[in-house]
C-alpha cells in the first residue's frame, strides 16, 4: 500500500506543474528547537486562487526521520496519527480563500535529531491542481540567527574528507567553539575558536556518510546551526 501511495505522489508531483492554482504562503522550510520534550510545530497557509472551491487532500512522504521522534500532521478539523501517509478526509477551501490550519508536528520524546518531510497538497477533484513543500525539523539546537551582531558561520554543506569553515564572532564573545553532532544528538567533534574572525579546516574523514549538524557556540549558547552532508564519494 505504501509503495502505491508513493507512486501516486510521484505522478502527482510530475503532473501539477503550471496547472496549479493552489498556492502555499507564509512558508518556513526549517524549524529549530533546543527543547527535547515539547512538540515542534510548523505552520503555513494554503490558498485557493480558483474561482471554485477545492477539496484538499494531503500526502506525506518521510525523507529523513530520527527513530525516536513521533510525527503527525493536521489540516482542517482533522489530525492524523504518526505513520499516516495520506489524509483520510478532505478539507474544503472556498474560492479565492485561504486556510491556515495546516500543521505538521514532531515530538522528540527526549531525543535530539533531524527530520525531513515532504507534503503534497492537492485538490481531490483535480489532482493536477497541487502544490508541495518540504519541511525540516532540527531538534536539540537553538534557532538560527544569521544576523546576530553580524556574526556568521559559512561552509560548503556537501563534503567528502574535509570542509573549510568560515566564521565571525560577535564583539561580545568571550569564548567560542564549533560543535559537530550527528542526528541522534551525539557530539562527534568540537573545535575551540580563539580569533574573532577566520577560517578553520575541519577533517570529516572519520565521519560516516550521513547528515550532521555544525553549530557555532558563543558564550555557551548556540547562535548558528546548519546541516552538513558527508558523502565520501562526492564533495571536496
Amino acid at each position: 500500500m505504501k509503495k502505491q501511495i508513493l507512486l501516486v505522489a510521484g505522478l502527482l508531483f510530475m503532473a501539477f506543474g503550471s496547472y496549479s492554482q493552489i498556492v502555499l504562503n507564509n512558508v518556513v522550510n526549517q524549524y529549530y528547537s533546543a527543547d527535547l520534550n515539547s512538540p515542534l510545530d510548523a505552520h503555513l497557509d494554503v490558498e485557493n486562487t480558483n474561482s471554485n472551491s477545492v477539496d484538499i487532500m494531503i500526502i506525506r512522504t518521510i525523507e529523513a526521520k530520527t527513530a525516536a521522534h513521533d510525527e503527525l500532521f493536521c489540516f482542517g478539523l482533522y489530525c492524523y496519527l504518526p505513520g499516516t501517509d495520506t489524509s483520510q478526509y478532505s478539507t474544503t477551501i472556498p474560492a479565492n480563500s485561504s486556510d491556515g490550519t495546516f500543521k505538521p508536528e514532531v515530538t522528540p520524546n527526549g531525543v535530539a535529531g533531524y527530520d525531513r518531510f515532504s507534503y503534497l497538497i492537492y485538490d481531490a477533484n483535480n489532482p493536477n491542481d497541487a502544490a508541495s513543500v518540504t519541511i525540516e525539523f532540527f531538534i536539540g539546537v537553538q534557532g538560527v540567527n544569521e544576523n546576530a551582531e553580524n556574526s556568521y558561520l559559512k561552509f560548503n554543506n556537501l563534503v567528502n574528507n574535509f570542509t573549510v569553515l568560515n566564521y565571525k564572532l560577535p564583539a561580545t564573545a568571550s569564548n567560542a567553539r564549533i560543535d559537530i553532532h550527528n542526528m541522534l544528538g551525539s557530539k562527534m567533534n568540537t573545535f575551540n575558536i580563539n580569533e574573532k574572525q577566520g577560517t578553520k579546516v575541519v577533517s570529516t574523514s572519520n565521519l560516516n556518510n550521513g547528515v550532521y549538524l555544525v553549530s557555532l557556540v558563543v558564550n555557551n549558547k548556540t547562535t548558528h546551526s546548519y546541516k552538513m552532508i558527508v558523502n565520501h564519494q562526492k564533495g571536496n
